[in-house]
């Protein structure tokens, strides 16, 4: 990833498997603390893995891991006046509760709200589409289009066809996969405000828990 991070007030883990796992931590953080705030610098940095990578062809008609968790985190709403490590560990239970669902109630809630999420990404093309079609090549125009059909129609499929997976999978086994992915990061987050706690009060006793490579 390439950003940095004020980590002087408790920040969300981040997941480190799957594609996309930034948008995640974002959507986390997002809902955990309604103070945090982003900036982007006027500079870039280029992305150039030593394997060659492409976008799957049809990728907007897929979702991905991060897509599902992100959705399952979007619908969730913290208490007012609550703390970020409050947030945490109770978006973590909620995610608990969720990942505990029988299969067909796990698979009705995960298409919920990628529906509600597919309407919000095209609510937000219409949106600069209206305010920038003066100025931007019609390509892009016609670009942000289609993956907002794509969107739609992915939206209306079946919840469980996920590109991080492998092509044909079961649906019943790529649900129960989701289910224990989404069990795991709720145990994380539950327990993440004691596993920084913990850390820091290590280092504060000379015990250093990670050594340079």
């Amino acid at each position: 990833m390439f950003f940095g991070l004020d980590n002087t007030d408790i920040l969300p883990p981040y997941v480190p498997i799957y594609r996309a796992q930034d948008r995640l931590f974002a959507a986390v953080l997002s809902k955990c603390d309604s103070d945090c705030f982003s900036a982007h610098l006027p500079f870039t940095m280029e992305h150039k893995p030593d394997a060659p990578r492409a976008y799957l062809p049809g990728r907007d008609k897929l979702g991905s891991v991060s897509d599902v968790v992100a959705a399952l985190v979007a619908a969730w709403q913290p208490s007012a006046g609550s703390t970020p490590r409050e947030n945490m560990i109770s978006l973590g239970c909620h995610l608990r509760s969720v990942s505990r669902l029988s299969e067909r109630d796990f698979r009705d809630i995960v298409r919920t709200v990628l529906v509600a999420r597919a309407a919000g990404f095209a609510r937000r093309c219409e949106v600069w589409i209206a305010n920038h079609r003066s100025f931007v090549p019609e390509a892009w125009i016609e670009e942000l289009n289609q993956r907002v059909e794509a969107a739609a129609v992915a939206a209306c499929a079946d919840p469980m066809q996920i590109f991080d997976f492998e092509a044909n999978a079961d649906s019943g086994c790529v649900s129960a996969r989701l289910q224990a992915l989404t069990a795991s990061f709720a145990e994380l987050l539950i327990w993440w405000p004691a596993i920084v706690d913990t850390a820091n009060l290590l280092k504060a006793r000379g015990v250093e828990l990670g050594r340079q490579l």
